[in-house]
């Protein structure tokens, strides 16, 4: 008899310390903790596993899988098999179902409280709790079921905290939750984070309007990052018909709730689809009071521009300054800008040559809308080097960054680069004829893109060659 088996059988079949939900990880779990000594059972339990892994999770029932499970090993688990192990067996085992019933509600508790700090700040938890015998702990109460522990499983798959980082694994986990019957707070926010996965195609295939299925469940159930993130979707039209009106009032639901996110996103709004302009300050406002720096960045917007309110350098600069703090690399690279030109700051051109190192050593996702100021950033390093401002000049390091800007489109920096290799002051050590080729094809790259300067440079290149030819030609005809 194997009372752990037991334990998890009889739990499930009673609901006592479990969440509702049987998946086919769940029935490979019971399979593989079967004694080896009961190894036809245990056999034809995998034999189930190849039946029910042709089905998906969320349309087996509870009790049709657990019915199904059982059905198949009941020579094991039947009530009468339960009695011919005595009495005293039988009670100790449900003794022990009690006593790990009270343990793991505590657990799930817990597990509530840590997903609720998850949601609230973007999924990044405090790493210091995470310990080997807590994802040990975690991982078995996941197996068994309990879509908090699968939650939480998946936090630390999706930040590395304990395990190693595999957005795979914590998407899976995200699901396995997401798709449980039972309704509670766990659920809602599992489907939050796997309709946030499905939105970005983070270790699943981007599934939009997938996501808006499970972000619109937990949105009505009162889940608050879920009500912005479906705003989101809403507001853009992404995996579901755009609706201002949807959007916004979700928006305000989660905004009203205290989400920065939602403040933001109801900021912009009022500013781009309303023209509301002073009710998208205050939002903004509020958003950024909570260190949020898209508003932060969104305010220094607004105030560095002056076209739809009065124009604030000086606190351009300082919401630049506090969006830079709390991660935003878009505002660091506007405050390189603004201190370059000396808008808003005093002039300082070193510091200048920090910030836009700063921005172009991070790390950005290709279709992040962060890729502009990344580029940008480095062109300006480039030309930093080529004019000797900040730092002394290095056409070297200049051509470095202005390759690294151009192989991700920054059109100035094609233009400067192929003008460096056609004048021959980089890579010397290259024949002048595959340097001249090499210049050339970035001058038609950015030609491409709609450079006048490339397109001016290049046609002063061709006017030059054609009179070295030329030249050539009249001294051949001389010698002739």
């Amino acid at each position: 008899f194997d009372r752990i088996l037991f334990r998890r059988i009889y739990a499930r079949s009673s609901n006592l310390g479990y969440k509702p939900g049987f998946t086919v990880a769940q029935h490979l779990n019971l399979a593989c903790t079967m004694p080896r000594r009961l190894r036809g059972p245990r056999s034809k339990a995998i034999a189930v596993i190849a039946e029910l892994e042709s089905t998906p999770d969320e349309s087996i029932p509870h009790s049709a899988s657990l019915g199904r499970f059982v059905f198949r090993v009941d020579h094991i688990l039947t009530p009468h098999r339960l009695a011919g192990l005595g009495q005293a067996a039988v009670a100790l085992s449900l003794l022990m179902v009690v006593v790990l019933t009270a343990v793991r509600w505590r657990g799930i508790e817990r597990d509530n409280e840590w997903a609720e700090r998850y949601d609230w700040n973007g999924g990044k938890g405090a790493n210091t709790l995470v310990g080997a015998d807590t994802v040990t702990r975690t991982r078995d109460s996941a197996i068994s079921g309990d879509p908090a522990a699968q939650l939480q499983l998946g936090h630390y798959f999706r930040n590395g905290d304990g395990v190693e980082k595999d957005s795979v694994e914590a998407t899976r986990l995200y699901r396995a939750a997401a798709t449980s019957l039972d309704e509670g707070r766990a659920v809602q926010s599992a489907r939050y984070w796997y309709g946030q996965m499905l939105v970005h195609g983070d270790g699943v295939e981007q599934n939009s309007e997938l996501a808006a299925v499970h972000l619109e469940r937990a949105a009505t159930a009162g889940h608050v990052p879920a009500q912005w993130l479906l705003g989101e979707l809403l507001l853009h039209g992404t995996g579901v018909p755009a609706n201002v009106d949807a959007a916004e009032r979700w928006f305000r639901t989660a905004a009203e709730a205290g989400y920065p996110h939602a403040m933001s996103s109801l900021g912009d709004v009022y500013e781009f689809k309303r023209g509301d302009i002073t009710t998208a300050v205050e939002w903004y406002q509020k958003a950024a009071e909570q260190d949020f720096a898209e508003a932060q960045f969104s305010l220094g917007l607004l105030y560095l521009a002056g076209d739809k309110v009065s124009p604030d350098h000086a606190e351009a600069a300082r919401c630049f300054t506090l969006a830079r703090a709390n991660g935003d690399p878009r505002s660091a690279y506007n405050l390189g800008m603004m201190y370059r030109l000396g808008t808003g700051v005093t002039r300082d051109l070193p510091r200048a040559v920090e910030l836009f190192h700063e921005v172009a050593t991070s790390d950005v996702f290709p279709d992040s809308d962060r890729v502009g100021s990344h580029m940008n950033a480095r062109y300006w390093l480039g030309h930093m080097y080529e004019a000797g401002e900040g730092v002394p000049k290095n056409l070297r390091h200049a051509a470095k960054w202005y390759a690294l800007a151009a192989r991700q489109g920054q059109t100035d920096a094609q233009f400067r680069l192929g003008r460096l290799y056609v004048l021959g002051e980089v890579d010397q050590t290259m024949e002048m004829d595959v340097r001249l080729q090499k210049g050339k094809a970035w001058l038609k790259k950015a030609i491409k893109q709609g450079s006048e300067d490339a397109k001016a440079f290049a046609k002063e290149l061709e006017a030059a060659e054609q009179r070295a030819l030329d030249k050539v030609q009249q001294g051949s005809g001389t010698a002739d």
